[in-house]
């Protein structure tokens, strides 16, 4: 995940992009989101940012290999008093939340999530892409 976030956010600064906060924060959450899932290859691909009339955006996708396409709506869990709250289930509320829009795409082998964020910059569209397989950790 620290590489997932570096990268995506090493590209975006490359390309003016300010709001480094947001996107290393849905980049972990996506990457989390396919490692938990046990996905044997994920792929971020950040592309340039780009503007039109209403502002300055930065599309990013986590494509993997795992067919489960999730929910375009989540809540948060809940936190109850007394409970150790769970580590699980923040990551999609927290896109849908930081994000301008995001979606779920179904591929032949796997699925991508796409996000959209806002700024108010400009710039030109171009991608770049890293694929990381992820390794069991050692115990």
């Amino acid at each position: 995940m620290i590489l997932a976030r570096g990268f995506a956010v090493d590209v975006a600064r490359s390309s003016g992009w300010n709001d480094d906060f947001a996107l290393g924060l849905l980049v972990s959450e996506l990457a989390t989101n396919s490692i938990q899932a046990k996905a044997s290859l994920f792929t971020v691909t950040v592309f340039e940012p780009y503007e039109d009339q209403s502002g300055r955006y930065l599309m990013f996708e986590v494509a993997d290999d795992c067919p489960t396409v999730p929910a375009p709506k989540q809540r948060m869990p809940e936190v109850v008093e007394g409970q150790v709250p769970s580590e699980n289930g923040r990551g999609l509320p927290l896109v849908d939340a930081l994000s301008e829009s995001w979606h779920a795409e179904k591929r032949e082998h796997g699925k991508t999530i796409c996000v959209t964020l806002k700024e108010e910059h400009q710039a030109a569209a171009r991608s770049r892409t890293l694929s990381i397989r992820p390794t069991p950790s050692v115990a």
